[in-house]
């Protein structure tokens, strides 16, 4: 009972990929979350834009207790040359995915690849971005 412990849930931007709870039926509609993504890293942010996009909102639960079971080993590595390391990846999937086109050379500028952008075919992502997109627009997602 919050009320009696004065831990009152509150809202954050962002969640930790690693420890949040979702309703199965939230995750049935937003697609899940890490469509496409390899390894790990972005995939939180991106069930943060989803919830927030969906009308949704993330709550942080002070004093919650959250075991997480760390790999033993590195996020797989990408033998195809023609993609970006899976940072980069990650981050092509999210901008792609939910912001304006613009957004991404903000963000290959930000994350310092932008002279480098003709090494990798972000093509590559062009059908996980169409899903992504058409998941956010089936459930009236802005």
């Amino acid at each position: 009972d919050f009320k009696k412990t004065n831990h009152v849930p509150y809202q954050v931007s962002a969640i930790s990929g690693g420890a949040f709870l979702a309703t199965k039926h939230f995750l049935e509609e937003v697609d899940y979350f890490g469509r496409g993504m390899e390894g790990w890293g972005d995939e939180n942010l991106e069930i943060s834009l989803k919830t927030w996009m969906c009308g949704e909102e993330l709550l942080y639960v002070p004093c919650s207790q959250v075991i997480h079971h760390n790999a033993r080993r590195r996020p797989k590595n990408i033998a195809d040359r023609k993609k970006a390391p899976h940072v980069h990846h990650n981050a092509a999937i999210l901008v792609k995915s939910y912001f304006p086109g613009h957004f991404f050379h903000e963000y290959s500028v930000y994350a310092g690849i932008h002279n480098d952008l003709e090494k990798y075919d972000f093509t590559l992502y062009d059908d996980i971005v169409r899903v992504n997109r058409e998941v956010m627009l089936k459930n009236n997602c802005t």
